[in-house]
C-alpha cells in the first residue's frame, strides 16, 4: 500500500466499496470464498492503485466481456488471471484490441475467446503494442499457427524475443519448426531450457543401435 499513498487520502468508505465490489463480482461468477481471499490479497498487492478506480469501471468491464460472449466460468477465469489489471481495462481500448487481434489472426469470435482465455493480456495491451509484437514475431519466421498455439508469446517484448531467438539459433534450435515453449518463458526458465539445449549439444545421446567406430 506504500506505493499508492493516495489511497490513504480517500475516505475509508470508498476503499471499502471497491473491496466489496470486487468480492461481490468474484462470488457472483461462482468463485469460492477461500479462493477469493487469496485472489484479493494478490490483486491488492499487485496493484494497490485499484483503490483509485471507480467500482463502476469493474462492472462495465465485466458487462462488456459478457456481451462479447464469455461465459460465467470464463469471466471468473479472466478475473482471476488479470488480478490487479482488471480495473485497468479500458472499454474503447479493449474493443480496438479485440478487433485488431481478430483481423490479424483471421479467426472467428469463438476462436478469439479461446485464445484470450490462454492469454488474457490481449485484453490489456493496446492495439499499437499488439501490432508491433505480431509484426516482430512474424518477421522472424514464426507462423501465425505457432502464435495461436502459444499466444502468451505476445507478452514478451520484441527485443526479448529477438535476443532469445539469436541465442537459440546459435545452439541449433529453429523456432520456426520447433515449439515456442522454450522461447516463451520467464527469464529463469529460459536460461534453464537454454542450458539443457547446450548440454545436449555438447553431449549427444548415445545410440545403442548405431555401430561403434573402432580405429584400426
Amino acid at each position: 500500500m506504500a506505493s499508492a499513498p493516495q489511497s490513504f487520502s480517500r475516505p475509508v468508505e470508498q476503499n471499502q466499496l471497491m473491496v466489496s465490489t470486487l468480492q461481490q463480482a468474484y462470488q457472483e461468477l461462482g468463485g469460492e470464498e477461500a479462493n477469493m481471499k487469496i485472489w484479493l490479497q494478490k490483486l491488492l498487492s499487485q496493484n494497490p492503485f485499484v483503490f483509485l478506480k471507480s467500482p463502476e469501471v469493474l462492472k462495465q468491464n465485466l458487462v462488456f466481456l459478457r456481451d462479447s460472449g464469455f461465459s460465467t466460468a470464463e469471466l471468473l477465469h479472466l478475473l482471476s488471471k488479470l488480478k490487479g489489471f482488471v480495473t485497468e481495462l479500458n472499454l474503447d481500448s479493449m474493443r480496438r484490441s479485440l478487433n485488431f487481434s481478430q483481423e490479424t489472426i483471421g479467426c472467428s469470435e469463438a476462436e478469439l475467446r479461446r485464445i484470450i482465455l490462454k492469454c488474457p493480456a490481449l485484453l490489456y495491451y493496446p492495439d499499437s503494442t499488439l501490432a508491433e509484437r505480431f509484426k516482430g514475431l512474424l518477421s522472424t519466421g514464426i507462423s501465425m499457427s505457432q502464435i495461436i498455439a502459444t499466444p502468451t508469446i505476445l507478452e514478451l517484448t520484441t527485443q526479448i524475443v529477438n535476443y532469445r531467438i539469436q541465442r537459440l539459433t546459435a545452439r541449433g534450435y529453429d523456432v520456426r519448426t520447433g515449439s515456442l515453449d522454450v522461447l516463451n518463458a520467464t527469464k529463469k526458465d529460459f536460461e534453464m531450457s537454454f542450458g539443457k539445449l547446450q548440454l545436449r549439444r555438447e553431449r549427444p545421446l548415445f545410440n545403442p543401435v548405431a555401430p561403434l567406430k573402432v580405429e584400426d
